[in-house]
């Protein structure tokens, strides 16, 4: 989207003389911004979802790098072509464009999101929608907007209520879990979410203490989590290695 709105910027500076300068300057920092930070943080995104061991020698990482860039861009490049050259895709394009909480709410279903460790603030959920609807409402909303399009207030609403449906329901993840707003009949059953408090199929030595804090397990209920390959660990130590790998302690599986 900021990709977007970097062109998005700069067009109108050049079709709007006046205002060229500071359309500009806004483009530039747009381009800043997705080009340089927005990218280096979707690569550590991606980095940190592989297991480990995925990356090989220097060379074969910058490979790899390059053709996400280069995906990511192209990708890009189409829709800003597709949007130009078929203008009834506009609409279309936009409301895809304002898809941005899916991601997350699809990802919190798909790990089961622990509502006490919230991904985003409520502030920042609500901030980043309502600040995205203002340029789209202004175009599209108010008959006196710059570029004189003509208002399209159905699909102003439309937007609206798209924007918002998905942060509420974020939001109401984030609160009280995904279950809760999310029937488990609804999820597919490759994406339903794995019960890490289940009781162990069987007791082994090396489960007798955790391998995390190296302290012994004395309760195997609430107190603690066993992973899909039956390793036994504190519910608090599991908790904080997930946030930092997604592999067992103990041998290194993947875990869902």
């Amino acid at each position: 989207m900021d990709a977007f709105l970097c062109l998005m910027h700069l067009t109108t500076g050049i079709i709007v003389e006046a205002l060229f300068n500071a359309f500009a300057l806004a483009a530039f920092c747009k381009f800043v911004l997705f080009s340089m930070f927005e990218m280096r943080y979707f690569v550590s995104c991606w980095k940190a979802q592989l297991p480990q061991g995925a990356w090989g020698e220097a060379e074969q990482e910058r490979r790899e790098v390059s053709a996400l860039y280069s995906r990511t861009y192209a990708l890009c490049i189409a829709l800003i072509v597709l949007g130009y050259r078929v203008p009834t895709l506009t609409f279309p394009l936009t409301t895809l464009g304002f898809s941005f909480w899916l991601p997350q709410i699809f990802w919190n279903v798909v790990k089961d999101a622990d509502p006490r460790r919230p991904a985003f603030s409520t502030q920042y959920v609500v901030g980043m929608t309502c600040s995205r609807l203002v340029v789209p409402l202004y175009l599209h909303g108010w008959s006196g907007n710059f570029l004189h399009l003509k208002p399209n207030r159905l699909f102003c609403g439309v937007l609206v209520v798209y924007a918002l449906a998905q942060m509420v329901v974020l939001l109401a993840q984030q609160k009280y879990g995904t279950s809760a707003v999310i029937p488990s009949s609804l999820i597919p059953a490759k994406y339903r979410p794995y019960d890490y408090h289940r009781k162990p199929r069987q007791r082994r030595r090396n489960e007798v203490e955790c391998v995390i804090c190296m302290a012994i397990i004395e309760d195997t209920g609430v107190g603690c989590m066993v992973t899909p390959c039956e390793h036994v660990f504190h519910a608090d130590c599991l908790q904080q290695w997930m946030e930092i790998k997604m592999e067992c302690p103990s041998c290194r599986a993947q875990l869902l």
